[in-house]
This record gives structure tokens, C-alpha cells and sequence, in this order.
């Protein structure tokens, strides 16, 4: 009788089997779960320390100005802060500077608290599609970018409001949050969009992912209404009604629109390229976020789509429609929202590799930044040096300070901090509502190549930047800044 013979097959691994980079199943001992906490702490205080090593001396951006102004004086129609007004961001500033900290600092410490706090809601979100350590991983490979570093202690509300944005994310995306994350992830929201409510567009995405999972409707709603509800109110209330709301939305829109008419350049020159200092490393981010993100849209069932859709493109299409894609601390909702997908795409690559080589990029930013942080904590600005300096002359002759438009929000800060005894106008007002003033009695100022309103005198100082990284970083004015003693100045051109 002839033998039957069959065919042996190989087992064919299921599309559906998880990677090795995926979480494992939470089957978490007492004791696991103490080393874990050891661990957070051990990386809180790390992270820390990295902050307080990056704290800024200065502030080196007219928004940082306005905000701090805001602090003292917060004043719509004036411009303290503009539109979209920040107002729990000014708030926070409020309330620890009535604590005694000068209100500048009061903001920059605000901000390292929060990129501190940063480091949980990181892993929080990127647990769901990565092992601890690999999620570990993508949150220290963000918070160690050159530019995230150096932005952790700005007076700016993007890092906070980016650290409470992915905190609210992490808890809707989560398919199995229960009512209590959902509501908590709606408060996350609210208070979000009361820090930077430009983050209400990047809410959306995850807003309806939650409620097509079934979350329950009014934890993931109410929270956040009672936010946007409480921010609107105190935004009538200051302003005594929407006329003034409407009037300084129009007048933003329209300076945003000029910004963003001239807001095409080089891919060196974007936002992102600046963040990692070389051009070179923001495309091979770039192309390993795209890797990752394909490789993960792949799996089933993990919520990919979710992740990708919901926040990652619309955090692109927000830098590409919406706001200056030149500076740097626009890209932090990408670059935080795509850190993991980088590494999921070197866990693909390479099962032994992923974590070395996020080792070694924090560690080729450590050499990059770590020099400079000596001068960045005790470096005044040049501009606020040269109003200082303008101060000065025209306070021994009873004169009068005349600056660049660029140096009003500077110029505003110490006057409303009571740290200048000579009269400020700026060149838009000269012979429209101010007269202009005799040479002998003129100091004028300015920033970078802002100059065109003097028409001659005797250069008495020129500050620069003493933190080269900072070229990278600020784009734009402010790096360096002329005084001018005995200066004939003219009006600006209508």
C-alpha cells in the first residue's frame, strides 16, 4: 500500500500577532509596580534638573514681554497679551506672582514645572502603543530636543499648554478609559485651550474618537464646556463686552495674515529645522516619523488611526495654515505627538538598536546645549540691555527715548515694572501722536536693522546675543540692538 504522504507547513505568524515593541500585557506585582515609582522619580528629578540648568536670565522675544506685562497689567485693549489672550496662562503668572517672584520669572518658572511634569502624561500616551521602557524612550527623546530644551523655561504658553494638551489626548485615546479618565481628559482640555486656545483645533480629532468609542457623554463634554465657558466669561467681563473681544481679533488677524504672507522659506529655515538645531536631523526625523507612522498603521486594532489622524496631521495642517512655521515652539505639538513614532520606526529596524540610538541623540543634544546653558541662565537680551542703556542717557539730560516698533513690548514691561525714569515713543507715533524730539534731547533704539526712522547721531552702544544656539532659536528680531545718542530721527512712512 502506498504510503500518504503530506506536507508539513511552517506556522505562518498572524498579522494580528503583536511586535515586539508593542505593550505587554499589565500584569503588574507590587514590587513592579514600587520600582516603576522609583524610576518616575528618578526621571522627574532628571528632567528637573535639566529645566532649572536651562532657566533663561532674560526674556528674548516680544511675546514673552507681552506676557509678562499681561502679569502686571493685563489689558486687552492694549494689546496685554493679544488675541487669543492666554487667560489662564496670564492667571498663573498672577498667582505666583503674588507671591513675590517678579513676574518675568514668574511665567519661566510656571513653564519648567510644567515641561517637568510633561515626562507622565508622555509615557501615559505612548504606552498605549509602545512597552514602557520604548514609551520611556519617546518622552525623553522629545523633552531632550535641543529646542524643546531650551523652550522649557520661556515665559511662552506653548510648553505648558503642550504638556496639558497631551495629557488630555492620553486620556481620550485610551480605549479603555473609563468615565473617570474621560472626565479627566476633559478638564485636561479645557484647561488646554484656557493656556493656548489655538490648541482647540488639535482636540477635535480626539474628541471624536472618544465619543465613537461610547464614552460617556457628559464626562467628556462638560468638563470642558465649564472651561471654555468660565475663560469666555472672564474675557466679557474684561473687556466690558464683545466690541473690544471683535476689534483686537480683527487687528490680529490681520497682522497674522502678514506674518504668514511672508512665512515661506528654506526647509533650514522652518520651525522644525531650527528645533533640532541641523537641518539634516528635522528631515531624518521627518522621514522616521513617516516610517513609524505607516508601520503602525498596520497593526489592528491598536487605535492607530486614532493617534494619526486625530492629532499627528492636524497638528501639521494647524503649522501649515495657521501659524508661523519658522519658530521653533510651534512645532512642540508635532514633535511630542511623533516622538514615539520615531522610535517605533528604529524598533522596526532594529530590535537591539532602538534604544541606543535614542541614547545617543539625547546625548549629541546634551553636547550641543549643555555648553551654553551657562550664559543663556545669566544673559540679559539685547534689547532690554539697550533700553536700559537709552534709559540711562536720556534720563542725565532729561531727555526722551525713541524706539523701533520691535521694542515696545520690551519697553512696555519696564515701564509698567517701574524700571524706567525717561519718557518711551516709539517711531510709528513720532509727528502722528507724539512730536518728534530735538537731537540733543533723543536717545533712540532699536533692533537688528530697524534703524530707518534715525537719520543720524553718535552710536554709543551695540549689544549682541552671547548664546550662538540662540541664532537658531529666535528667529526673527531681537538678537541684537543699537543705541543712539544725540540722535536726529524722522517719522515713519505712512
Amino acid at each position: 500500500m502506498a504510503r500518504m504522504k503530506t506536507k508539513q507547513k511552517k506556522p505562518v505568524k498572524a498579522e494580528t500577532d503583536a511586535p515586539w515593541w508593542a505593550p505587554l500585557p499589565s500584569k503588574a506585582a507590587p514590587r513592579s509596580a514600587w520600582v516603576a515609582g522609583v524610576v518616575l522619580a528618578v526621571l522627574l528629578a532628571a528632567v528637573l534638573a535639566s529645566r532649572v540648568a536651562a532657566l533663561p536670565g532674560s526674556m528674548w522675544h516680544q511675546d514673552e514681554a507681552e506676557f509678562a506685562s499681561s502679569v502686571i497689567s493685563f489689558d486687552i485693549e492694549w494689546g496685554r497679551p493679544h488675541p487669543p489672550w492666554f487667560p489662564l496662562w496670564v492667571l498663573i503668572g498672577k498667582g505666583v506672582h503674588a507671591c513675590g517672584v517678579a513676574p518675568a520669572r514668574s511665567l519661566q518658572l510656571a513653564s519648567l514645572v510644567l515641561s517637568t511634569a510633561m515626562v507622565v502624561p508622555l509615557i501615559l500616551l505612548w504606552g498605549l502603543w509602545l512597552r514602557r521602557e520604548l514609551a520611556v524612550a519617546a518622552a525623553l527623546l522629545f523633552l531632550f530636543l535641543p529646542g524643546v530644551w531650551m523652550l522649557s523655561g520661556r515665559a511662552f504658553s506653548d510648553t505648558p499648554a503642550a504638556a496639558v494638551l497631551v495629557a488630555a489626548v492620553a486620556c481620550w485615546l485610551d480605549p479603555r478609559a473609563g468615565r473617570g479618565k474621560i472626565a479627566a481628559g476633559s478638564w485636561l482640555a479645557g484647561l488646554t485651550v484656557l493656556l493656548r486656545p489655538h490648541h482647540a483645533v488639535l482636540l477635535v480629532g480626539p474628541l471624536i474618537v472618544a465619543w465613537r468609542r461610547g464614552a460617556d457623554r457628559r464626562a467628556l463634554l462638560g468638563p470642558a464646556a465649564l472651561c471654555g465657558a468660565a475663560g469666555a466669561t472672564g474675557l466679557l467681563v474684561a473687556a466690558k463686552g464683545p466690541g473690544l473681544l471683535l476689534k483686537a481679533v480683527h487687528l490680529q488677524s490681520m497682522y497674522q495674515g502678514a506674518v504668514m504672507s511672508r512665512a515661506a522659506g528654506t526647509f533650514a529655515g522652518s520651525g522644525l529645522a531650527r528645533t533640532m538645531v541641523q537641518p539634516l536631523a528635522g528631515l531624518v526625523w521627518l522621514i522616521a516619523a513617516a516610517v513609524g507612522g505607516y508601520v503602525l498603521s498596520r497593526r489592528k486594532g491598536v487605535g492607530a488611526w486614532a493617534l494619526l489622524a486625530g492629532v499627528v496631521v492636524p497638528s501639521l495642517l494647524v503649522l501649515a495654515m495657521f501659524v508661523d512655521p519658522v519658530e521653533p515652539r510651534y512645532w512642540l505639538p508635532f514633535l511630542a505627538f511623533s516622538s514615539g513614532l520615531v522610535v517605533i520606526a528604529l524598533a522596526k529596524v532594529s530590535r537591539r538598536a532602538a534604544a541606543p540610538v535614542v541614547a545617543l541623540a539625547i546625548a549629541a543634544s546634551a553636547w550641543v546645549v549643555v555648553p551654553q546653558l551657562g550664559s543663556f541662565r545669566h544673559e540679559v537680551s539685547p534689547p532690554l540691555r539697550a533700553l536700559t542703556a537709552a534709559d540711562n542717557l536720556a534720563s542725565s539730560k532729561g531727555g526722551v527715548v525713541v524706539g523701533d516698533l520691535d521694542l515696545r513690548p520690551f519697553g512696555e514691561y519696564l515701564r509698567l515694572s517701574g524700571q524706567l525714569r525717561s519718557r518711551v515713543v516709539y517711531d510709528i507715533e513720532l509727528g502722528r501722536i507724539a512730536g518728534v524730539p530735538p537731537p540733543w534731547k533723543t536717545v533712540a533704539a532699536y533692533v537688528d536693522d530697524n534703524g530707518g526712522f534715525v537719520e543720524s547721531g553718535r552710536t554709543s552702544e551695540q549689544f549682541s546675543y552671547g548664546v550662538p544656539l540662540l541664532e537658531r532659536l529666535v528667529p526673527g528680531p531681537y538678537l541684537t540692538a543699537t543705541v543712539v545718542d544725540n540722535a536726529r530721527v524722522r517719522p515713519r512712512p505712512q
